[in-house]
């Protein structure tokens, strides 16, 4: 009987390339290690997006790009590669070139992303090193010690060139991720998809495949960068022009930055808790493209952004070292922005205790949100149900997975979407125009709400730890926002020219201080010693508390007048030649005026006259007919809250 033969044993490392092998670190930086090589048409299988690794799931501490934006790679980059107005003569003579594709190692198992590589393990054999990552995958090379052309290889230094990089891609192996080029690599699969795909047979796609190298899990403990932090950051370095890497992408990638790693574990907590989950998180954009609309709501569903909570935290509690120390509890001092990557480790825990909670409790606990984003998952809820069992559950279900999924819905399917689409809308905006739940609209308010939580966290932040301050910070904006006070009404004299203008909202970084003045203010018209006992916050300066909390209402109510006179005297001096109210002997009188005091600035600016001697005739004029205006607005808000206040006018 012969003897039976045996299979040669499999390769792990099925994926094996060759190329140049470098390690780029400067300034004793954490070192990034490459092999740039190329891949043919066959092999782009192996190369995998970004929203591809984590179907099931958002995670957002594992992300880095999820989104392409599929119309631009087919119009421009696949129109590019194969213009669609050439001839086959033409053609011939086209050049196009794409540069390297940045693509990442990432280790995963069950569909989960690990963070750190298995131990690395350098053998030298002969001639040759080796150096290997466990079972993921292995970089071999010639034994080569001229420092000019070799580069360090773990223990041991090789040629820079040729070098073998071999990769298990199994499901439990390692996956090449593009971290730049994915809209260019979306583009050639498109058309390897199309009839176009004889004219790639020929295409050799340069790929730079990068890993950090000691972002191992012995190294863990040592605090060292995961392979998820270096290619998020990685990922903002090389798509510096922030364009393309989208308004809240720049957001979720950073590492360096307090507001982004608090706004990441932020959306991680909300998706986890029972109570949100995606539901509410997809009425907070995440995935706004433009640098331009980040800061804005660009959905008439939604409730807040990423952009928004990002740019209301720098604004606030990031530009103070105290507040920052205060919120975090004290238990670490780190800088709010830039802060060296290697320190993330020891204060994530710190973040997500203390900054992350403090802001989950401030947006939730705030009426006004709460309750648009109940709506909100109400109304997604009931587009939920009927994705199932009625004619129309196709329609249901492409703008279901839309929402929830915050990606835009296909061009060739809006047109038959487009009335269950606008019905959200519309169910939306009917909710908040019959309340005062409409502020939620503008970010301007929403940013006040946070200067708000920043001004109480300053004052009180020597009587009270950060949490019971952030509680009362809620009490503060709900009791200020209650319906039946109307205190932000479009209708209020007293919010015109300051907050509205024109029945919509005034623009301008003037206007978030103006709302933050109001709120402030309400407290002059409150017991503030009953509200502080009601809520448990007894302390034995209570009458230090009471005085702080009174004097800053004072100042935020005079604040807010001064500039109401102000804006209604800008305002007055445009409108005044179309007044009814005014005389044409009073109009001419300020036209007059208005002269004199234009040709005194004339004549101080060419050097004829002081300062001191610039006519303000008309100034005095503007001020004296608005005063009783003015006037009207305090009395409409004495009358509102109560307060007992002199308001100097």
């Amino acid at each position: 009987m012969s003897e039976l033969k045996g299979f040669a044993p499999r390769d792990t490392f099925e994926l094996k390339r060759t190329g140049t092998f470098g390690n780029f670190s400067a300034a004793g930086s954490f070192p990034v290690d490459y092999v740039l090589t190329s891949f043919d048409i066959e092999d782009l299988k192996h190369l995998t997006f970004a929203r591809e690794l984590v179907s099931n799931s958002l995670d957002f501490e594992m992300m880095m790009q999820r989104d392409i934006d599929e119309d631009r790679a087919r119009k421009e980059l696949a129109e590019y590669i194969y213009p669609s107005n050439k001839s086959s003569t033409e053609l011939e003579s086209n050049i196009v070139f794409f540069p390297p594709i940045i693509v990442a190692i990432l280790r995963v198992k069950d569909d989960e992303i690990l963070t750190y590589y298995p131990e690395r393990q350098d053998n030298i054999d002969g001639d040759f090193v080796e150096s290997r990552w466990g079972d993921l995958f292995k970089i071999k090379g010639f034994s080569d010690e001229n420092l000019k052309q070799s580069s360090k290889l773990g223990d041991y230094r090789v040629q820079k060139s040729p070098v073998e990089i071999g990769l298990n891609t199994n499901s439990d192996g390692a996956k090449l991720v593009v971290i730049d080029g994915q809209h260019r690599l979306f583009a050639i699969k498109e058309m390897l998809n199309s009839d176009k795909k004889s004219a790639l047979e020929d295409l050799h796609l340069p790929v730079c495949i990068v890993f950090p190298p000691n972002a191992t899990e012995p190294n863990q403990i040592n605090k060292v960068p995961s392979s998820t932090e270096v290619f998020r950051h990685l990922f903002v370095d090389v798509n510096a022009t922030m364009e393309q890497v989208g308004g809240h992408f720049t957001i979720l990638l950073k590492d360096n930055n307090i507001s982004s790693v608090a706004i990441r574990k932020l959306c991680d907590k909300i998706i986890r808790d029972s109570d949100y989950g995606r539901e509410t998180l997809s009425a907070i954009e995440w995935n706004t493209k433009s640098k331009k609309d980040a800061t804005v709501l660009t959905k008439r569903y939604s409730v807040t952004s990423i952009g928004i909570i990002e740019k209301a935290l720098s604004e606030t509690i990031g530009n103070s070292q105290r507040v920052i120390n205060y919120v975090l509890d004290n238990e670490v001092e780190i800088e709010w922005e830039n802060f060296d990557l290697s320190q993330r480790a020891s204060f994530d825990d710190v973040i997500s205790r203390t900054l992350v909670e403090r802001i989950y409790t401030f947006i939730m606990g705030i009426d006004v949100y709460r309750s648009c984003f109940d709506k909100h998952v109400a109304l997604l809820n009931a587009i939920e149900e009927k994705t199932c069992g009625t004619n129309n559950s196709t329609k249901y279900k492409i703008v279901h997975k839309a929402i929830l999924n915050a990606t835009t819905i296909p061009s060739d399917e809006k047109g038959i979407i487009e009335d269950i689409y606008a019905q959200l809308l519309s169910d939306s905006q009917q909710f908040r125009k019959n309340n005062v739940t409409m502020v939620i609209n503008y970010a301007l308010f929403q940013r006040a709400f946070f200067s708000v939580w920043y001004t109480l966290l300053t004052k009180l932040r020597s009587y009270y730890n950060a949490e019971v301050v952030t509680d009362f910070s809620i009490i503060v904006i709900n009791k200020a926002l209650k319906d039946e006070l109307g205190l932000l009404s479009l209708s209020n004299k007293f919010c015109q020219y300051n907050i509205w203008l024109d029945g919509g909202i005034k623009k301008g970084e003037g206007t978030k201080k103006n709302i933050h003045d109001l709120i402030i203010g309400n407290l002059s018209g409150l017991n503030v010693r009953e509200v502080l006992l009601e809520n448990n916050m007894t302390h034995e300066n209570i009458d230090s508390i009471v005085v702080e909390l009174e004097g800053a209402s004072e100042k935020a109510l005079n604040d807010y007048f001064v500039k109401y006179k102000e804006n209604r005297q800008k305002s007055f001096q445009v409108e005044y030649v179309r007044s009814s109210q005014l005389t044409e002997d009073e109009i001419e009188e300020l036209d007059q005026a208005k002269r004199m005091f234009e040709i005194s600035l004339e004549k101080v600016r060419t050097g004829k006259i002081d300062k001191a001697d610039i006519d303000y005739t008309f100034e005095k004029l503007v001020s004296n007919y608005v005063s009783d205006e003015v006037e009207e607005a305090i009395q409409e808000l004495r009358n509102l809250i109560g307060f007992d206040l002199t308001i100097v006018n």
